[in-house]
């Protein structure tokens, strides 16, 4: 008799804690401990999580192994878990892939631990949560760093952080392979003055651009000079500074980029001088005429001759010469 009644309060006991864990926002699982773990109870979380709308058509549908819900991946990974149970006080972290009766995979962490059934046979009881949302938004994370990380190997563009109150910089993007020296165990910007780092006549450049970036400027950037230690040799370095504020619009720390533009500061500078001798040129000549030889028609006319009324007004080489010679 008094053993009926400890086993109807065992009984109790388990209905008791069944509808405590059926709508309990995580999931919860009791299987048993043998080398085919069968799933004994499942709450709401677990069934929705496996493919199923009740406990009764769980049951029903004679599917209880949890194996048969384990990615292949991962059945080895739980049978050493269980194996090391008593290791670990009969308690372990849990991270798996579970699959659903429809196929759907979902990644899973929680903790099992050992819990003894009504009828004496020891369960395990894991309680987890389902992860699959942020596993999924780590690998689309990591799936853009990837890409990030190409373009910028690509483009041989280092690019780097800039914490403005400790004046350092992080970064591991090409910098010394841009610079010849690590960017990282530099005080910045003092670090680069008056020692030749910077070409000596671009020194006010790069200061210049560091004055915007502390008064809080959105963006600064300069182009300038610099040394690359490895060749011995400078080159022209681009360098742009995105700013990030605190929540009272302070400058924090800023996102920066560095690239080689040699060539296109040399050709921009060849075409900036060229044109500049071109307007001089057509501001001191007395005529500079374009004519479509085809048509006979002046499509451009420049020089001193253009402040005269007249001849602006000549649509082609005949009336304009008329002009001048009336």
């Amino acid at each position: 008799m008094k053993d009926d009644k400890i086993q109807l309060k065992n009984n109790m006991d388990e209905a008791a804690q069944r509808h405590l864990y059926m709508d309990m926002p995580c999931g919860v699982l009791w299987y048993t401990v043998e080398l085919d773990p069968q799933i004994i109870f499942a709450n709401r979380k677990s069934l929705e999580l496996l493919g199923y709308s009740s406990q009764i058509e769980f049951e029903a549908a004679g599917k209880s192994s949890l194996l048969d819900f384990i990615h292949q991946d991962d059945i080895e990974y739980i049978k050493e878990k269980h194996r090391n149970f008593g290791l670990n006080d009969g308690e372990s972290k849990i991270a798996l892939k579970v699959v659903s009766r429809t196929g759907g995979i979902f990644h899973i962490v929680g903790n099992a631990k050992h819990a003894k059934y009504t009828d004496g046979r020891m369960l395990v009881q894991l309680v987890y949560i389902d992860v699959t949302e942020l596993k999924q938004a780590q690998s689309e994370l990591e799936e853009r760093e990837k890409i990030i990380r190409s373009a910028v190997e690509q483009s041989e563009m280092f690019i780097w952080t800039y914490n403005i109150k400790e004046r350092k910089v992080s970064g591991d993007y090409l910098g010394e392979d841009l610079f010849g020296y690590d960017l990282n165990s530099l005080t910045v910007p003092d670090s680069f003055y008056g020692n030749g780092l910077i070409y000596k006549d671009d020194e006010p450049l790069v200061k210049a651009m560091f004055a915007e970036l502390f008064a809080g400027k959105t963006t600064a950037k300069s182009i300038a000079r610099w040394l690359n230690k490895n060749t011995g040799n400078y080159f022209w370095c681009k360098i742009v500074y995105t700013t990030v504020f605190d929540k009272q619009g302070n400058p924090i720390k800023a996102m920066g980029t560095a690239t080689d533009v040699g060539e296109e500061r040399y050709l921009a500078a060849r075409y900036n001088e060229e044109m500049g001798l071109l307007e001089m040129t057509n501001k001191n000549t007395l005529y500079n005429i374009r004519i479509n030889l085809f048509t006979g028609e002046i499509e451009e006319l420049r020089g001193l001759c253009s402040n005269n009324k007249s001849l602006a007004k000549a649509h082609n080489f005949q009336t304009f010469f008329a002009e001048i010679l009336r």
